[in-house]
């Protein structure tokens, strides 16, 4: 067997493990919602959240704050799939 040939089914092999852990994560999210803490969905949840608090720690106002802190939960729940996808 040649290295192009074994380099290929490395390369297989590390993208289906990939696709397996992805998949796993979403249906773990979706069905199993509160049940499993899944780290892709949480790392994502989480980006989310801390930079949507880092943009409200520059705002003058508590008003101006809630006002963009209430979209941590939509827009959050908008980057899972995405990052899943990706």
């Amino acid at each position: 067997m040649s290295v192009t040939a074994t380099v290929e089914i490395v390369v297989f092999l590390v993208g289906l493990a990939v696709v397996v852990y992805v998949v796993q994560a979403a249906i773990r999210t979706v069905i199993l919602a509160r049940a499993a803490r899944v780290p892709l969905s949480a790392a994502a949840f989480g980006l989310v959240v801390v930079t949507f608090r880092w943009l409200a720690g520059h705002r003058k106002t508590y008003e101006r704050q809630d006002r963009l802190l209430a979209l941590i939960a939509p827009i959050g729940m908008l980057m899972i799939p995405i990052v899943w996808l990706l």
